[in-house]
């Protein structure tokens, strides 16, 4: 069976459910596990931001993003390889 096509709603369900707590340092990074396109996290996270949530958090925060330094197009991320 083909696998459903990952939405905005499933990475901010995913950066809820894992985000520590206000204050709470984690040894590691909580958001492992899930492999999202990079399109799509930063989108959520604009989102996100927008609603003024989770205001520290970026693409790369989210580990296993997918083409966050190199796009599809073999074209590097620029903005945030630097």
């Amino acid at each position: 069976m083909p696998r459903r096509k990952q939405t905005i709603d499933d990475v901010i369900s995913f950066i809820e459910a894992n985000a520590p707590l206000e204050g709470v340092t984690l040894p590691e990074n909580p958001f492992k596990g899930r492999k999202f396109q990079y399109g799509l996290v930063e989108e959520a996270i604009d989102s996100l931001h927008s609603n003024e949530r989770f205001l520290d958090l970026e693409a790369y925060d989210i580990f296993g993003t997918q083409y966050i330094w190199n796009l599809r197009e073999n074209i590097t991320n620029n903005k945030l390889a630097r």
